[in-house]
């Protein structure tokens, strides 16, 4: 998709995103910010800025990879449907707030995988293990996530 080229947003861009991939089945929705071409209609439109574009890449990984719906990405849009120049998910991260911290051992993958830093393989790993024993201690929690991750999480999680 080209984008910034007529009198669009951000928002229709992703729900646009969500439909290709959850209606339509697509594997990968591909962005390309409009840049003007001399002696063409469109060549005195204003270039799309960069960030536009990689925070449309974001968005869609959170969208293909983690399950997000564009109502969850609502929050994080102006009134205008722009996203701000901000990492997407550490966005949604400061705009729920109150969901922090989560009690780990009845959480969704949903909300786990919110957490900041946290991937799409994690809360599956975190799943599996609360089938055969409950994440009571951070040493549990880093014998599932590794050390580091662990650390990193520690204050969005309640064990």
């Amino acid at each position: 998709m080209v984008t910034g080229a007529v009198d669009d947003n951000n928002w229709q861009y992703l729900q646009v995103t969500e439909w290709l991939y959850k209606r339509n089945g697509l594997e990968r929705v591909y962005y390309r910010g409009f840049e003007p071409i001399a002696q063409t209609p469109l060549e005195k439109l204003k270039e799309c800025p960069q960030f536009r574009e990689y925070r449309f890449y974001q968005c869609s990984f959170l969208i293909r990879n983690y399950g997000f719906k564009t109502d969850s990405l609502a929050q994080i849009v102006s009134d205008e449907g722009f996203l701000l120049n901000s990492d997407p998910k550490l966005a949604l991260t400061n705009a729920d707030r109150d969901i922090f911290p989560i009690a780990l051992n009845i959480a969704t993958y949903f909300e786990i995988v919110r957490i900041l830093r946290v991937g799409s393989l994690t809360p599956k790993k975190i799943l599996a293990t609360r089938k055969n024993f409950k994440i009571n201690r951070s040493a549990d929690l880093e014998q599932v996530v590794g050390a580091k991750l662990a650390r990193r999480i520690r204050r969005y999680v309640v064990l």
